[in-house]
């Protein structure tokens, strides 16, 4: 599937979670893969991430982020994001592009990143139930 990003997700989750640490190692680890091996100028995927974090916190200022409703509109802020952030840098930099942006890559883009939401969520809500044990600080 090309032009997905299978790696927002789980961004999301670690945002919504509230492992912020983890986030910003992941994100950062994230986005050196994903500008080493794109095809487009560097920078890209840098203003990708850099709307999501943006978004994310704006969202969570009004709405519950672990609110499923608030996920659906979250990624579909997010496939509007991608998509028009590829629509601006294929201008910029002359490339033709591989498909016209569409509704149909919109929807497309919206189905993956919320089905992979739901899955890696309820995973992650499943599996890491306790949160990490802190230590004792000494008298």
């Amino acid at each position: 599937m090309p032009g997905v990003d299978f790696l927002t997700t789980g961004l999301v989750v670690l945002l919504q979670l509230g492992y912020l640490s983890s986030a910003f190692w992941f994100g950062l680890l994230w986005m050196l893969i994903q500008e080493g091996t794109g095809t487009l100028a560097f920078g890209a995927v840098m203003l990708y991430y850099a709307g999501l974090v943006l978004a994310f916190y704006f969202g969570a200022a009004f709405f519950e982020v672990r609110n499923l409703l608030f996920s659906a509109v979250f990624f579909m802020v997010l496939a509007a994001i991608k998509i028009g952030l590829i629509g601006i840098m294929i201008s910029l930099q002359g490339v033709a592009p591989a498909e016209q942006a569409s509704f149909e890559a919109f929807f497309f883009q919206f189905g993956v990143y919320f089905g992979l939401w739901l899955t890696t969520y309820s995973l992650c809500k499943n599996f890491l139930k306790h949160e990490p044990v802190k230590k004792k600080k000494p008298a």
